[in-house]
């Protein structure tokens, strides 16, 4: 099956069906053969369908009709069409357009490669009627020709529509200023004058209406809504925004247009955050007599704030104040880094919001960390949502430095970076209140000489005292004993008394120290 339609064998097409193999052929495809074809199967069992999808690869389509021609005059015209169904397996490039007078045989290509799907034709005889052809060209060849209607080239001017949006405005006892935009249809032709009409009603008032003139005619009038009276009109200005706080990506355009009223016409003025707004090339302020526009151009973060509009007559004064958000990544987090807490394995740390948001929410905090001897910086957290946090498994000794980035929908900020810190307590034990002077004594078997055999094992007791516990130093011929170099030296100790081992090291990053005895390791206590 083809869609909905059962296939059977034509002359190009060949269906064969054995007890294991389903075949369909197909000779010289053309691109009518392309489309999604169904294998169904069927047997008591049940039923299976099979879908293939075929592609032609082949020259396209005509593109889609009919060929719309606007925007007739007396010397050119407008074309528009639509892509083909079917592009033949491969993208249109372009398409090809060819006219023909048709009192000639002859066709002339009017422009050889057109990359969308209309196109302004000009340099045309007025008086002569034209047919056109559009081809649409993919990676194959050229397809067959779209064909229009013949279309007779002149001037098709009619009288204009008629004038917009009539108001008056200055309104005094003896005159008023009569306004209207021009006509949306001229006709054709250009607008060469208006005809202003006025109806005396009773008393003081009076009705207007405008007609709009071309060349081929007058447009119908446009009148008043309604009589005015003339007199002199005074009341307080007004401003009044569509809204309270606008938004712009940065770097892009943004225009605010702010109706005014009042009478006389007030004098407009605006501040941003409390100071006078400076003019630039970007920023500029249009007024006429009914509205005020901010217009900024690839707008800064520093064009955000509050903007406050004031508007002053002989009656009064009005201000308005409207916000300009600025839609960017955030600025980096306010700093500095406050640390909380310290221990040997984590660090508590604090931090304030960004001072400018990005004109919206901070959706999260990314803290990553770096060990002081590497340039290599670590995710810690991705998806923070506090200005607080605590980093563990880190390092005894080891000196760390990290770093916060604050991230809206926009993106993310800039880092804030912390000073280094090191992972240990903040203190030292503190010291015993009761003092005693440091005392040793050693077996009177060690005051004398001692003599061993080489290889063999000797050792020194010796019992130590004193309060806070004195450090311990071996000398030999008066040279300090290097502990780090006689791993295997044993010490004695009077039960009771404290004892203290102070063994110098070194290496970046700080090693790691474990204590242990009789192979397994000693944890600190109070002790």
């Amino acid at each position: 099956m083809k869609g909905e339609l059962e296939l059977g064998n034509t002359i190009n097409r060949d269906i064969k069906n054995t007890p294991t193999k389903a075949i369909i052929s197909v000779k010289e495809a053309k691109l009518s053969d392309g489309g999604q074809y169904t294998l169904l199967l069927k047997n008591p069992g049940g039923e299976k369908v099979v879908h293939v999808n075929v592609v032609v690869l082949d020259k396209p389509g005509e593109p889609q009709g009919p060929v719309v021609v606007t925007g007739i005059n007396n010397d050119q015209c407008c074309l528009s069409w639509k892509p083909p169904l079917n592009d033949g397996g491969s993208t249109v490039s372009h398409y090809i357009v060819k006219r023909r007078e048709t009192s000639r045989l002859v066709w002339t290509v009017v422009d050889p490669k057109v990359e969308t799907t209309g196109l302004k034709i000009t340099k045309l005889l007025e008086g002569d009627e034209y047919i056109f052809r559009v081809y649409a060209v993919n990676q194959f060849g050229v397809g067959a020709p779209l064909e229009s209607a013949p279309v007779l080239i002149k001037d098709p001017c009619l009288p204009p529509s008629s004038p917009k949006n009539v108001e008056v405005s200055e309104i005094k006892k003896d005159s008023m200023v009569l306004n209207w935009e021009t006509p949306s249809e001229t006709g054709g032709s250009p607008i060469i004058g208006y005809i202003i009409e006025k109806h005396d009603k009773e008393g003081d008032e009076y009705l207007f209406r405008v007609t709009a003139i071309n060349d081929k005619g007058k447009s119908d009038p446009k009148a008043l809504t309604g009589p005015v009276m003339t007199k002199d009109l005074v009341f307080e200005p007004d401003i009044r925004p569509a809204f309270s706080s606008y938004s712009v990506h940065v770097r892009k355009n943004i225009s605010v247009d702010i109706p005014i009223f009042g009478r006389p016409k007030p004098t407009v003025t605006w501040t941003k955050d409390g100071a006078p707004l400076k003019f630039t090339t970007r920023v500029n302020i249009l007024s006429t007599p009914s509205n005020t526009t901010l217009n900024i151009k690839e707008a800064a973060i520093d064009d955000g704030g509050m903007y406050c509009i004031s508007a002053t007559n002989a009656v009064g004064k009005k201000e308005t104040t409207i916000e300009i958000i600025i839609l960017d990544k955030p600025g980096p987090p306010s700093g500095p880094v406050r640390f909380e807490e310290i221990t040997t394995q984590s660090v508590t740390m604090s931090w304030d919001p960004p001072k400018y948001n990005g004109g919206c929410q901070i959706s999260n905090y990314i803290v990553q960390k770096r060990n002081t001897t590497t340039t290599t910086w670590e995710n810690v957290s991705i998806n923070w949502a506090r200005t607080t946090i605590k980093v563990t498994k880190l390092t005894t000794g080891t000196e760390y430095q990290f770093r916060i980035i604050a991230q809206n929908r926009y993106g993310k900020s800039q880092g804030l970076d912390s000073s280094s810190v090191v992972a240990q307590y903040p203190y030292k034990e503190p010291a015993s209140d009761e003092v005693e002077a440091p005392k040793a004594s050693i077996d009177p078997g060690f005051t004398k000489t001692i003599t061993i055999n080489a290889g063999q094992t000797f050792k020194i007791d010796a019992d130590v005292r004193g309060k806070p516990l004195p450090t311990m130093q071996w000398f030999k011929e008066e040279k300090m004993f290097d502990m780090k170099n006689y791993p295997k030296n044993t010490v004695y100790v009077r039960a009771g008394s404290n004892l203290t081992f102070d063994i110098p090291l070194r290496g970046k990053p700080m090693p790691k120290v474990t204590v242990s005895k009789n192979n397994i390791v000693i944890k600190a206590s109070k002790r």
